[in-house]
């Protein structure tokens, strides 16, 4: 309810963008009992006594005069419940926020639902069927790390994750999944340049123009040939593209209309979306 507390990277490298975050939050009234709200269950806090930060984030944290408890007790609320922003495609990290409702959804690596971040909303999608009554789950992790194996998307969460999907992975990695990327120099070739500076323009550029430039990527039928039997590089491609859709329509106006007209486009980069999950899916459940 009303509007998230953010926080973006600023030019102080000596500050991560949790204690930045941490700090807005305290600076605008929060506490201890507004933490304790969102405290980690003791199985997902993995033992620690305390979260980790150091004196020099600590002291920043009480520069105005909030005590100690409180400021460990918010950066804590923060570290585990707080969402990054990032760019759609490349992963840029450019700040946080904090969702108050959000923060109660419970993590899977098997996800019944999918959010992103529209401008600074919130915004949740169902991506399997869902009986009423039944938990709504989401990933904690981008969709760069969710489709890596158990090993790798642990090192990513601050618990151990005891959801279906790591319950039934082995141990041990699958292939490597660079196998499933683009091929071996691909960058290199005319539509690596052109996948190329798709990534570049998701980075910045504005959601009518990403939508415009994901409908010249999939108007190339090689290239489309390619990622339907790359499910990694697909997802590279269609899920910025999916998410400046869903942004265009979110602003309205020409934005809208422009992603109406490159409705085609985004219908061809859901079912290479979908299809590149059950690829993986498969890969994943025959290791």
């Amino acid at each position: 309810p009303g509007a998230p507390a953010a926080t973006t990277c600023g030019d102080d490298e000596s500050e991560s963008v949790e204690a930045a975050l941490a700090k807005a939050l305290l600076e605008s009234g929060r506490g201890s009992d507004w933490a304790a709200r969102f405290a980690a269950a003791p199985q997902q806090r993995g033992g620690e006594a305390a979260p980790p930060i150091s004196d020099e984030a600590l002291r920043r944290l009480c520069a105005s005069g909030v005590d100690e408890v409180a400021a460990l007790a918010v950066y804590d609320a923060v570290r585990h419940n707080a969402f990054g922003l990032e760019t759609p495609l490349l992963g840029v990290e450019h700040g946080a926020a904090f969702y108050e409702t959000a923060a109660k959804l419970n993590h899977s690596c098997d996800p019944n639902c999918l959010s992103t971040r529209l401008g600074g909303n919130f915004a949740l999608f169902a991506v399997a069927a869902i009986e009423e009554g039944s938990e709504l789950f989401h990933s904690y992790l981008p969709p760069r790390l969710l489709v890596l194996p158990r090993r790798a998307r642990r090192a990513h969460l601050h618990f151990p994750c005891r959801c279906s999907r790591c319950e039934a992975e082995p141990e041990e990695p699958p292939p490597p999944l660079a196998q499933l990327g683009w091929p071996a120099a691909h960058a290199a070739t005319a539509e690596g340049h052109l996948v190329g500076r798709f990534s570049l323009l998701c980075a910045g550029g504005a959601p009518r123009e990403v939508v415009a430039a994901g409908a010249g990527l999939l108007s190339n039928a090689p290239l489309v040939s390619t990622l339907r039997q790359r499910p990694l590089a697909a997802l590279q491609v269609c899920l910025p593209l999916l998410a400046s859709s869903w942004q265009a329509r979110a602003m309205g106006g020409a934005d809208a209309a422009a992603d109406d007209e490159g409705g085609w486009c985004v219908s061809l980069a859901s079912d290479l979306a979908a299809a590149a999950v059950e690829a993986l899916a498969a890969a994943a459940a025959a290791t």
